[in-house]
């Protein structure tokens, strides 16, 4: 799905953000003007996330702050793929959609397509034929961007909309936290997991048990890039020791690295089965 949006001058609630993050929970990124230069910060932590923004809407000389949060079924290297993307020093993106034919497990679609508009005059943005054939291109898709004079760019700003106080949001995922994600075309539940087959875990396992518990905390069990991200998160869902036993049982295995390994493999297969090998960015 992805959320991009665009903070015009109040501070977001924290629900805003934390749904948001919640429902497109694979990165996040920030791109904003600070003394004189356009910058882009990216993370996978949310407390790094939300400490970053409450710390520049504090500053007085930010002002507009556009905000990505990303859901992911290409560009699996990590950070590479993360939003936003700069064009140049002087002009950056988020994408929230499909740009058909673009993408691949390496790089994503927003990634390959921002290598293209590196190609064109770095002032394209003022031209309305170059807009038109970019929106043409996109198709559904939306991009904001941002420069370095603080002006902002949408195309296809209808298929979002405003809010009262002039904020702008590609999409209404941060209103509630919802109890699935789009992974493809398709409604994924966060926490459905298929087991082969029943087994208690046993008390001989409970240091792997007390590990699990960590390393699953918050994951969608559908979309793993971040574990390595996820490992040091302290535990906070009750329902992460049920999660876990349900993979180790479906994995037949105890071993966190085999484990990973088993995970990233099937859902690679799964993306190759399902989309024909044609990986996008939502």
């Amino acid at each position: 799905m992805c959320i991009a949006i665009l903070n015009s001058r109040t501070t977001l609630s924290d629900n805003t953000i934390k749904n948001s993050w919640s429902n497109n929970d694979q990165g996040a990124g920030l791109l904003y003007n600070h003394k004189g230069k356009l910058t882009a910060f990216k993370t996978y932590n949310y407390k790094e996330f939300l400490r970053k923004y409450k710390e520049l809407r504090k500053d007085n000389s930010v002002k507009k702050i556009v905000l990505h949060f990303r859901i992911a079924t290409s560009g699996h290297e990590p950070y590479t793929n993360l939003h936003p993307f700069m064009i140049n020093e002087n002009l950056g993106f988020v994408h929230n959609g499909i740009i058909s034919g673009l993408g691949n497990q390496q790089h994503s679609d927003t990634h390959q397509f921002n290598e293209m508009l590196k190609k064109l005059p770095s002032n394209f943005l003022n031209c309305s034929t170059t807009k038109e054939l970019i929106k043409e291109y996109i198709s559904g898709s939306k991009l904001l961007f941002l420069d370095h004079n603080d002006k902002h760019t949408i195309i296809n700003e209808h298929y979002g909309h405003w809010d009262k106080d002039e904020n702008w949001y590609s999409n209404n995922s941060y209103q509630q936290n919802l109890d699935f994600v789009y992974f493809g075309n398709q409604k994924v539940s966060k926490t459905n997991v298929t087991t082969k087959k029943s087994k208690k875990i046993k008390e001989s396992e409970e240091e792997n048990i007390e590990y699990l518990n960590y390393v699953f905390t918050n994951v969608n069990l559908y979309r793993l890039e971040t574990f390595s991200e996820l490992v040091n998160i302290p535990l906070s869902n009750p329902e992460i020791l049920t999660i876990a036993e349900e993979l180790t049982n479906y994995y037949n295995t105890y071993d966190i690295q085999k484990l990973n390994s088993l995970i990233i493999q099937e859902e690679q297969e799964a993306f190759s089965a399902n989309y024909n090998n044609q990986y996008h960015d939502f």
